[in-house]
């Protein structure tokens, strides 16, 4: 009696804990007018003070190759020496690379027509910067943790802004020039810090809220005056000879910049971010993909609910009372002396579930760190270094439940099981993600993962991750092993023929297409927020999202299980773990379809390293979705075993 109120506490608390999350993720949706995206407290700058770093440079990125390059490899104006900014391990992951540029900023200090270099450009550089502007490359800057954004035609805040733009005079491609953008007028607006407002000016606080750039293409001509020209050029674009490339001969290409300080007494240091949102797709298509997930769900769990309770309560009924008369809608009985038999590579098995389970124990703590505002997307690559760190630490559980599952599975050898859960599936990633990187080395691009991070990730994994494994797997085998309702004969059973439907393939194919379905229109999101560079930062939705994905995932496996054992086929071990995993086979089909559909990549190194980024996605996603199948499946069929009278 003690345990089971135990039990029912420790129900009702995780409950009330996912209750408080649902709420939280309402408030972290709705609450625009206040934190509407999880910062930090940025600093503020005097007058006059130089902010520190002044502005950064990333990369140049395109929709079009996801193959980035070095800011530097773009600009003529390079810094001597080079400064690199330190970054997360999240971010060397996703290949930034912060770097100071020769941009003087000085808080509330206007410049005009600055310039930044004058470089002469050797052909090989220009034809380079003629294939970039082709390709529809975008530059990438940050001041103050802020992306220097460009406010597109809609009057939305873009977080990038193209290097150049590639023209056509008179409709005729012949006559078609690939302009430089060589001047960027510069907007900047600043907010008041409150606790300062009754210091004098010269001791007053501020905070930057918002950093705009306007690129311009100028050619300035030598009998020219370089700011009076600049002028017109700002004022009066109509007018201006755009900077042409000329990759037949070396050029010579002055770089200008002007700086304007503008006042904003309405968004505080702690809205800044909103400016960027409001250029993020729009709430209402995210409610209406939720609203219809849930609708699926509930469906679902009509259905659940109306076979598994009713037909098993009449199954329960006439097995207790020996009635025989309709065998075959009670088959699920007869196979009561196999359904526990151990499978075939159940180390294989165990590995797979404990990843997976690893895997939700990382996404489910990193989504409640995002919604409760612990996680600021003003650091890049702060979101990927969580996950990796959480994932390392999440060792020990994939260690326990490996251990666990194993020896409800009968095996032995559990140091040896441990040892493969700990290096599988991570050797199998990092295998994929180490021959991409040598594609973007190849390439020369700025997004090949530097050796030392390489390195910082094999400590993580052979220092934490599978020592804590290995404590897991041990104190999983202190443990005596659960006492299964039925026992097992010593001689299978013979399975009966099965209609086509309820054959492993299809079953497997038709198990995995509601899960994605539930939740594929929030994937339509994250996927143009990987490749589009969009910022993404609606976690609320995307933790509703997950909770529904558990949720069909753990009833449509239940149901298909459920037929799987009333045909008297009783190895559903793996069938209920690949049943879940098929979601990530059609997220990758999926994944092929937009890139089909939405993307427009160029060449075969794009299309081979979007394929295999999306693979890594898949295997993720599989691992997640095929454990919630197996461990809803293994506590279904213990249930409802544990409630008949075997003879």
């Amino acid at each position: 009696m003690h345990q089971k109120n135990t039990s029912r506490i420790a129900i009702c608390m995780g409950i009330s804990f996912i209750v408080f999350l649902l709420i939280a993720s309402v408030i972290s949706i709705y609450k625009r007018d206040e934190i509407s995206v999880p910062v930090l407290i940025p600093s503020s700058w005097v007058t006059g003070g130089a902010v520190e770093h002044g502005i950064l440079v990333n990369n140049v990125i395109s929709e079009h190759k996801p193959v980035p390059y070095s800011y530097y490899d773009v600009s003529v104006c390079v810094p001597d020496p080079r400064v690199r900014v330190s970054s997360l391990l999240g971010a060397n992951l996703m290949g930034n690379r912060l770097e100071e540029s020769d941009f003087k900023i000085l808080m509330k200090n206007d410049i005009h027509c600055q310039e930044l270099c004058t470089k002469t450009v050797p052909t090989k550089k220009l034809k380079k910067l003629e294939r970039l502007i082709d390709f529809e490359y975008r530059a990438q800057w940050e001041l103050d943790s802020l992306p220097v954004g460009f406010r597109n035609t809609n009057n939305k805040i873009e977080s990038t802004f193209n290097i150049g733009k590639r023209v056509t005079e008179n409709d005729s491609s012949e006559m078609a020039y690939a302009k430089l953008y060589n001047h960027f007028k510069i907007k900047i607006s600043y907010h008041l810090k409150e606790e300062t407002s009754s210091k004098p000016e010269s001791e007053r606080e501020y905070y930057i809220v918002l950093v705009e750039v306007e690129p311009m293409s100028i050619d300035y001509q030598k009998d020219m005056n370089p700011e009076s020209y600049c002028t017109i050029a700002e004022n009066s674009k109509a007018n201006v000879i755009p900077l042409r490339i000329n990759s037949d001969n070396e050029q010579e290409i002055k770089y200008t910049y002007s700086i304007q300080w503008v006042e904003d007494k309405k968004t505080s240091h702690l809205h800044r971010w909103n400016n960027y949102y409001d250029g993020a797709p729009n709430g209402t298509t995210h409610w209406f993909s939720v609203i219809n997930s849930i609708l699926v769900v509930l469906f679902l769990s009509i259905m659940v609910g109306m076979i598994l309770t009713r037909t098993l309560k009449k199954d329960f009924s006439r097995i207790n009372a020996d009635d025989s008369s309709d065998i075959d809608e009670t088959a699920w009985k007869l196979v009561h002396q196999d359904v526990f038999r151990p499978p075939k590579r159940r180390m294989i098995l165990s590995a797979s579930v404990s990843t997976g389970i690893q895997i939700i124990a990382m996404s489910f703590f990193t989504l409640v760190c995002s919604i409760l505002g612990f996680i600021s997307p003003s650091h890049r690559g702060e979101l990927l270094t969580v996950f990796l760190v959480v994932f390392v630490w999440m060792g020990i559980v994939a260690g326990y439940v490996s251990g666990r599952v194993y020896k409800i599975m009968e095996g032995k050898n559990w140091k040896k099981n441990i040892l493969l859960t700990s290096t599988l599936y991570p050797s199998l990633l990092f295998g994929i993600t180490f021959g991409l990187n040598f594609l973007f080395i190849g390439a020369h691009s700025s997004g090949a993962i530097p050796f030392g991070t390489f390195l910082a990730c094999i400590a993580l994994w052979f220092c934490i991750s599978i020592p804590l494994c290995f404590i897991g797997g041990y104190f999983a085998q202190k443990k005596d092993a659960p006492e299964l309702p039925t026992d097992v004969n010593s001689i299978p059973k013979y399975i009966p023929d099965l209609v086509w439907y309820m054959r492993p393939i299809p079953s497997i194919l038709l198990g995995g297409i509601l899960p994605f379905g539930a939740v594929f229109i929030e994937v339509y999101f994250i996927m143009s927020s990987i490749w589009h560079q969009q910022e993404y930062y609606l976690f609320g939705f995307l933790f509703i999202v997950f909770l529904i994905l558990i949720i069909t995932c753990a009833e449509i496996t239940i149901v298909m299980c459920y037929f799987q054992l009333c045909a008297q086929d009783y190895k559903w071990w793996w069938r209920s773990f690949l049943m879940g995993a098929c979601s990530g086979f059609y997220l990758f089909l999926y994944s092929i379809i937009h890139m089909v559909t939405s993307l427009d990549l160029e060449g075969f190194l794009s299309v081979l390293l979007y394929l295999g980024y999306s693979f890594i996605i898949a295997i993720i996603f599989s691992l997640l979705t095929g454990s919630i199948g197996f461990i809803s499946c293994y506590y279904f069929v213990r249930r409802i075993y544990s409630e008949i009278r075997a003879k």
